[in-house]
């Protein structure tokens, strides 16, 4: 019995030693491998939106990159603030062997926060203005094509085509969730032949969404100063004009050809050496003819809105009549102690001063003969005043102008006479038209220089006489041009 009982004492006195060596030694190791693995996690920023965890950053940079991303392009694209700042909240977690988002992980979860109100699309701008938008871009173009289509169609035979008369552009960007539509709400909306009464536009205002940490404006700039920025809200900036969805202009175009007569035009030509308010046409002007076919451009009734040449032939040229004008300034009706030749001529003197033979008879010739065509202009040789306009059986239509002293110069045989006794005329000044009244024989101008009674060559007074102007005028003067 004693022997038993000494045998479980040991035991226990084994156990006991055991116990107290093993214990400590397991604590030591359960610690340590707690340790262990409180040492293999990482400190991380771990992201929330809205209050949600959405995973771990290596850095905020990397969030509010991709906020900002995103506010800018809503703001570029819709012309709206959207600020996305307070519902992008951070904290500081422990995470084994943490996965990090990236830039697109980031850029996805806030563009999922802005859908309610922004979705990437294809918005449809008609002259600058949004007007529509949907996901598929190229359903879009065929159904603006197909109502052109449509449009030909009901409008019949002679169009060639239709036309949208907006300027249309589709950009891919943030439109707001309201402008979003399907193909059939579109075709009411741009379909001039559909009945359905389109939505309302929506009112373009300044969203401010409920992100404020990144707002790029102070909150006094907004009309509700009282503005809750942890809600999502639009205010409305002042002086933001509201705009009208402009429906779609079409146009029906066709061609026409036709036969049109062409009228002249007038060209002017400045002459220094004539004086202001003489004219001489140097060449009469005359119609042209020409077929021209044409573009023509008319709403869905029909109506002819624009027209443009598309093509012309040629059958009879234009001719434009060119005159000449003078632009010398007038001088003082007075005598400046030198003569100009009377008149312009091709042919020169036709018969001199001086002796003469006439028709077998000797004859005295008083002045100088310079022939030319009816109505071409004889002008005063120098200034001064008219002592004599009139008509004589000899000289037929003639004019005296006396100079200075008693130096008078006569023109004769005119066809008409534009000055009258008493007048004061100034070298160059137009008296009349060349003719062959009285004695003549042919059209001419009788010019005589006297002193008193006593006639003189005429030539002694006159200058150099001029070139003749060539038979083609207009041709000259562009040459000269």
């Amino acid at each position: 019995m004693s022997e038993i009982t000494s045998t479980g004492g040991s035991r226990r006195r084994a156990f006991g030693w055991a116990l107290d060596l093993i214990l400590p030694l397991c604590i030591a190791i359960a610690a340590a491998l707690y340790i262990a693995e409180i040492l293999s996690y990482d400190i991380v920023i771990e992201a929330f939106v809205d209050g949600e965890p959405v995973g771990y950053i290596e850095s905020r940079d990397v969030m509010t990159g991709a906020v900002t991303a995103v506010e800018n392009e809503i703001y570029e694209g819709v012309g709206e603030y959207c600020i996305l700042g307070s519902r992008v909240t951070y904290g500081v977690a422990y995470a084994k062997e943490p996965e990090y988002l990236t830039s697109k992980d980031c850029r996805a979860l806030v563009e999922s926060a802005v859908a309610d109100e922004y979705r990437v699309s294809n918005m449809l701008y008609v002259d600058g203005v949004m007007t529509a938008a949907t996901d598929d871009a190229d359903e879009l173009r065929a159904l603006i094509g197909g109502i052109g289509d449509e449009l030909l169609e009901s409008a019949g035979d002679g169009y060639d085509r239709v036309e949208v008369g907006n300027h249309l552009t589709i950009e891919r960007q943030f439109c707001p969730t309201e402008y979003i539509l399907d193909m059939d709400e579109i075709n009411v909306l741009l379909n001039p032949l559909c009945d359905d009464e389109p939505e309302p536009v929506p009112e373009q205002t300044v969203r401010i969404g409920a992100f404020s940490a990144l707002a790029s404006f102070a909150p006094d700039e907004v009309s509700d100063p009282d503005v809750d920025f942890g809600l999502t809200r639009a205010v409305t900036f002042a002086d933001v004009p509201e705009e009208e969805t402009p429906a779609l202009s079409y146009y029906l175009v066709s061609t026409e050809t036709v036969d049109e007569v062409v009228l002249y035009e007038t060209e002017y030509i400045d002459d220094p050496d004539s004086f202001v308010g003489t004219e001489k046409v140097l060449c009469e002007g005359s119609d042209g003819f020409r077929t021209v076919t044409y573009e023509i451009k008319s709403d869905i009734s029909g109506r002819e809105l624009m027209r443009s040449e598309l093509s012309e032939t040629i059958i009879t040229p234009v001719v434009n009549k060119v005159v000449r004008v003078g632009s010398k300034p007038i001088p003082d009706a007075v005598p400046t102690g030198s003569f100009i030749w009377p008149c312009s001529t091709k042919e020169g003197i036709s018969s001199g001063y001086g002796g003469r033979d006439l028709y077998g008879s000797y004859d005295f010739h008083l002045g100088i003969d310079l022939p030319g065509d009816n109505g071409d202009p004889i002008y005063a040789s120098d200034g001064g005043e008219v002592v004599w306009a009139g008509f004589t059986p000899s000289y037929g239509n003639s004019v005296r102008i006396l100079h200075d002293g008693e130096l008078m110069t006569l023109y004769a045989h005119m066809q008409k006479l534009y000055v009258s006794v008493g007048d004061m005329v100034y070298q160059g000044q137009q008296i009349g038209e060349m003719g062959h009244t009285g004695a003549a024989y042919g059209t001419h101008l009788h010019f005589e220089v006297r002193t008193g009674q006593t006639t003189t060559n005429p030539i002694k007074y006159l200058p150099e006489m001029p070139e003749p102007e060539p038979e083609n005028v207009v041709e000259a003067v562009q040459t000269a041009e």
